[in-house]
């Protein structure tokens, strides 16, 4: 199962305080399922946390996808995770993209981060779809 995985995208750890972060489109041509962990780190206010589908990387029809919004984090929930996983099947006729959508609210440091992961592949080895970031694979 682990040769199975890539890293796609991601949003880095930061403060993004109360800017909305994004990552960057990641289209089903390589992975059947995607798997979005977002993790809190320190949170002074809430986060809201949803996956967006578009037809394609300019944002065209960009839209929530159904039934793929967290229940909203707060200032307490520090160190937590979430994981959301997006089949192909679930997109609306005529979409092929995904991406993580991070709303900080409130004054001061939100602290959070979010890793994308490929599941399922069409198509082997999976370390030909890793993101550039990726700086060492360990088996």
């Amino acid at each position: 199962m682990i040769e199975d995985i890539a890293f796609l995208d991601g949003v880095d750890p930061a403060d993004h305080a109360a800017t909305e972060k994004n990552t960057g489109y990641v289209a089903f041509d390589k992975y059947k399922k995607l798997c979005f962990m977002i993790h809190a780190g320190a949170l002074a206010g809430t986060l809201d946390v949803d996956i967006e589908e578009s037809k394609d990387t300019s944002g065209t029809g960009l839209q929530n996808l159904a039934g793929k919004t967290t229940t909203q984090w707060a200032a307490t929930d520090d160190g937590k995770v979430k994981m959301v996983y997006v089949d192909e099947n679930e997109l609306s006729v005529g979409y092929r993209y995904v991406r993580c959508e991070l709303t900080p609210i409130g004054a001061g440091a939100n602290f959070a981060a979010v890793c994308v992961v490929g599941l399922i592949p069409r198509y082997e080895p999976v370390d030909d779809h890793d993101a550039t970031v990726v700086a060492q694979i360990i088996r």
